[in-house]
């Protein structure tokens, strides 16, 4: 069994959001591929970007610093939402105050409602 993989990224593009579904572990040592897979293929003409992590099963500081870095690649009027179902690791987000940076939301038909009702507004 290989352990040195323990993420993967997938990307999806849709009308109103660009979905990035990771899996695995978010911790040190882990994310650089990600990372590096994400800020190769964000779409500057997305309005929305979504971030899957139903299937990440952990997450530490590391982490959690590549959604902020993707903050620093993406223009500051997008809206970044993320699906946690895990109710630590949404508490981990919480703590380090994430929710006030992006919209926090358990299931992708949650994000999907309120990038609809974003853009109604």
């Amino acid at each position: 069994m290989d352990e040195t993989r323990n993420e993967t990224t997938e990307m999806e593009q849709t009308k109103e959001y660009q979905l990035f579904r990771l899996s695995g572990k978010l911790t040190y040592g882990n994310t650089q591929e990600s990372k590096e897979a994400i800020l190769e293929k964000i779409n500057p003409e997305a309005t929305n970007y979504v971030f899957d992590l139903t299937a990440v099963k952990m997450v530490d500081s590391t982490g959690m610093g590549l959604f902020i870095t993707f903050l620093n690649y993406i223009d500051s009027d997008k809206t970044t939402f993320l699906i946690i179902e895990n109710s630590f690791i949404r508490e981990l987000f919480t703590i380090a105050k994430l929710n006030k940076l992006f919209i926090i939301c358990s299931s992708l038909e949650e994000a999907q409602r309120k990038v609809k009702e974003g853009r109604e507004l």
